[in-house]
């Protein structure tokens, strides 16, 4: 009985575990169905969240590009637009340039003027006999142009500065609120430089061509040039003179290294450079000699008994282009002779 009981009891637990297990599938299935969409829901969503991170940082990208190549614009427009102003009140400017042209072309008009006038003044033969012309044209120049400038109200200079200073467009500057001493002097010391002066300023600026300026004496051609100056008590000798002899080659022993220039201890003095030095030969310029030629060169005199005296006498060679001062400050005893 008691065995029936206990086999009753295990088939009836086995039947309600097989209902069970019944029941409990399909809720099973369920739940697994459930968590594989869920996986499949954050499987998209995660790729959702990855694409629009990606797409926004592909946005910033582009909006950074975008703005680096606007940045990049605008410089260069600011640069482009600088380069512009800065052309606006240069040389290239077409206002300044022909500004410059017509201010120029006044001093140069004036300059040729007073060259032509002072010519007169320079040219004279009192004046050549008394005065070095080099030294005091200069001086003459400028008087007369500071003169020149201060008559006629000229200032080149302030006009040019005005011009530059008008802004594009806008109402120009008036030149009498930059003139000033300055500004007159400076336009004097131009004019007093000549035509070739006012050349030169015109060649920089493109408003003329070259042409020959005046510079220093120079000798001519392949020549050399030397001058001989009597100083101290030389001076008071009497009946002096400058003897040049050209040696002729085959006579020539040991010939000396030719000379190029010499450098001279002491400064001109003024009076030299503005008065003719009647001490000196020549008196202006310089006397032409044959470079790599051999030439003795004697300075001779008499004193006041009348005996002979001589300076110098000795060969030289004078190199191309060279200029040459000999200084003679006092005299030998001449030899006899024999």
């Amino acid at each position: 009985m008691k065995s029936n009981r206990i086999s009753a009891i295990l088939r009836t637990l086995s039947a309600v575990m097989i209902c069970l297990a019944i029941a409990a599938g399909p809720a099973m299935a369920q739940t697994d169905a459930e968590k594989k969409a869920a996986a499949d829901k954050a499987a998209t969503d995660k790729a959702a969240a990855d694409k629009a991170a990606a797409d926004k940082a592909a946005a910033d990208k582009a909006a950074a590009d975008k703005a680096a190549t606007e940045k990049a614009a605008a410089d260069k427009a600011a640069a482009d637009k600088k380069k512009k102003d800065e052309a606006k009140v240069g040389v290239d400017n077409e206002a300044i340039y022909r500004t410059s042209g017509t201010a120029l072309t006044m001093l140069f008009v004036i300059a040729v003027l007073m060259e032509s006038g002072f010519a007169v003044l320079f040219n004279w033969r009192v004046f050549l006999a008394y005065f070095s012309v080099t030294g005091v044209k200069t001086l003459v120049m400028i008087v007369a142009s500071v003169a020149v400038v201060h008559a006629f109200g000229l200032d080149v200079l302030a006009n040019l500065v005005a011009s530059y200073k008008t802004p594009e467009g806008g109402p120009p500057v008036d030149p009498s609120t930059i003139s000033g001493p300055v500004s007159k002097f400076i336009t004097a010391m131009v004019l007093s430089g000549g035509s070739a002066g006012v050349n030169r300023a015109m060649n920089a600026l493109g408003i003329r061509s070259d042409r020959r300026a005046e510079v220093l004496p120079t000798p001519p051609g392949k020549k050399a040039w030397i001058a001989i100056r009597v100083r101290g008590e030389a001076t008071r000798a009497n009946d002096i003179q400058v003897r040049v002899k050209e040696i002729p080659a085959d006579q020539v022993q040991n010939a000396p290294d030719p000379i190029a220039g010499v450098i001279l201890k002491n400064r001109a003095r003024l009076s030299s450079l503005i008065m003719r030095d009647l001490n000196r030969f020549p008196q202006n310029g310089g006397y032409t000699l044959t470079p790599g030629a051999v030439y003795r060169i004697t300075v001779t005199a008499t004193d006041n008994t009348g005996a002979e005296l001589q300076a110098m006498g000795e060969q030289y060679v004078f190199a191309e282009g060279a200029i040459v001062d000999f200084e003679v400050s006092q005299f030998d005893a001449q030899p006899a002779r024999g």
